[in-house]
């Protein structure tokens, strides 16, 4: 019994040790096996090119377009997540040696999920309907679920029901509280629900973050990305050939699984156009903010940054409720001062201003934009 007892001690300090090596956690909450790679590819090869963040992706739905008048295809879901699994251990590989993968099926909140676990990456799989614009697999989808026009919703594969919405919040709750146990900064990815920046979305994708908004309100300590999806194929290029070419091949790997599995590509041209272009805003958490900088803190989204990802120059709106100095500074993420890009006096309105930032390393950095009533503070990624 002693000697068991030891060893069970030596695991959990193990354990623990491993833990708090992570510097941070991004988590990617999406509705489709292939979203995050085609909308949140640039980011996310980022954070997993970092060694001391732990990339968590929850996919909502299977992706497996019954869409209500169609049988169940298997064969096309089973296909999908293949992809996502390769994606994502793939880019696991850009900072390690491969390893052993392990799936399990792991209950979350009562119910049970399927997860694959690679090194520092982890994705789990709800097997929720594809809404296909609406409804999905005997009429269900989670914009129905959320709008209370179902009264619950299953896995395709009827391993998991969710009696109502907040069943299904409180899962992904769940799911992120464990995952950023003991972790100093964590990161919520999703899409962007304000339609003025993110128009005609998905409503797989525009629930899916719905879900992830109402599984973190409570949680003071996740910072946010909120990404542009199908509307950036009508803005311009803002990517690096560089970082095209490694969000093209998360991208293609995922497709890979597709086609290896006996269904059609979906790298085509519409797809194609997505992997130039990046596009999202950034909602530093109230607790980092209260950390980084001083006086109040805007929990209104009154700043902007385009394009983020950058790598020369940036443009930075924002608005002035009353007369006053306004700054605006770059500080790393350890909130060391970088660089300075502003410092005027301006009257009370919507302002945009453009700044050369090239002598800046590539790297992640935050932009802290003090006003006479507010100081909000945004992600840039410099490339």
């Amino acid at each position: 019994m002693r000697i068991f007892l030891l060893s069970l001690l030596l695991c959990l300090n193990c354990f623990l040790i491993q833990a708090s090596t992570y510097d941070s956690v991004a988590f990617y909450v999406v509705a489709h096996p292939d979203d995050w790679q085609l909308f949140m590819g640039s980011t996310a090869t980022h954070d997993l090119l970092s060694t001391h963040t732990k990339v968590v992706v929850i996919h909502t739905t299977a992706g497996d377009a019954s869409c209500n008048n169609r049988p169940l295809s298997k064969s096309y879901y089973m296909a999908r997540e293949s992809g996502a699994i390769n994606s994502l251990e793939y880019g696991s590989d850009y900072r390690s040696i491969h390893d052993l993968k392990q799936f399990k099926i792991e209950e979350v909140n009562g119910h049970k999920i399927r997860v694959f676990r690679y090194k520092d990456v982890v994705n789990y799989f709800l097997r929720l309907p594809d809404g296909c614009f609406k409804c999905g697999l005997n009429g269900e989808s989670i914009q129905y679920l959320k709008e209370n026009k179902i009264s619950g919703i299953r896995a395709v594969d009827s391993t998991a029901s969710y009696t109502n919405w907040e069943d299904l919040v409180n899962t992904v709750k769940n799911i992120i509280v464990k995952e950023s146990a003991a972790v100093p900064s964590v990161w919520l990815n999703i899409p962007d629900t304000d339609e003025a920046i993110n128009p005609k979305d998905h409503p797989d994708h525009i629930h899916t973050a719905y879900l992830g908004l109402e599984a973190t309100k409570d949680l003071d300590y996740v910072n946010k990305n909120l990404y542009v999806d199908y509307h950036i194929a009508n803005l311009a290029v803002n990517l690096s050939a560089d970082e095209i070419a490694m969000k093209s091949a998360l991208y293609a790997v995922a497709d890979f699984g597709i086609t290896q599995n006996n269904n059609y590509s979906t790298y085509t041209p519409g797809h194609i156009n997505f992997l130039s272009r990046s596009y999202f805003r950034t909602e530093i958490s109230k607790a980092d903010s209260l950390v980084k900088v001083n006086g109040n803190v805007s929990t209104c989204n009154l700043s902007a940054i385009f394009p983020n990802p950058a790598t020369t120059t940036i443009n930075v709106s924002y608005r002035v409720i009353s007369k006053g100095t306004v700054t605006i500074n770059v500080v790393d993420m350890s909130g060391v001062h970088a660089m300075s890009l502003y410092d005027k006096v301006n009257d009370a309105g919507a302002y945009s201003s453009q700044h050369n930032i090239s002598l800046l390393a590539p790297g992640n950095y935050l932009i802290v934009i003090n006003t006479p009533s507010f100081t909000n503070v945004l992600r840039l990624v410099k490339q």
